[in-house]
């Protein structure tokens, strides 16, 4: 497991592996015995999954899903790829109060809505 996301809205659970597969597990995990879980998202070249986030979008909850080299969005049906250009591990973050994310990269720090690449904060320097 490389990556853990919890919606504090909805009883649902996603967990990403480091072999590229997203698993959605739907349910009270504390109370219902008999949850029901799929696979979400498999990545064919066993990319790891860098970071899953759960955001409310529109009265929709919506789950970002980064690689290292792309950022999806999957809305509860369909997936949508928003960026050829990922995240590493912990770079990802959920913002409040506005329900996005936010991806630092070594260039800058990214800001994603499932419309797709926001802004850029770009630096001057090298992350350390």
């Amino acid at each position: 497991m490389t990556s853990i996301a919890v919606d504090e809205i909805n009883p649902q659970i996603a967990i990403g592996l480091s072999n590229g597969t997203v698993i959605h597990i739907k349910g009270d995990i504390t109370r219902d015995r008999f949850l029901k879980q799929r696979v979400i998202h498999e990545h064919e070249q066993n990319v790891p999954i860098t970071g899953i986030a759960f955001r409310q979008w529109a009265g929709d909850t919506v789950l970002y899903i980064t690689t290292p080299n792309s950022v999806i969005l999957w809305n509860g049906k369909e997936k949508d790829h928003l960026d050829n250009i990922g995240a590493g591990p912990n770079c990802v973050v959920a913002t409040e109060p506005d329900n996005n994310v936010m991806i630092g990269r070594t260039e800058g720090i990214y800001y994603y809505t499932p419309e797709g690449r926001g802004p850029c904060f770009a630096f001057q320097g090298t992350l350390a």
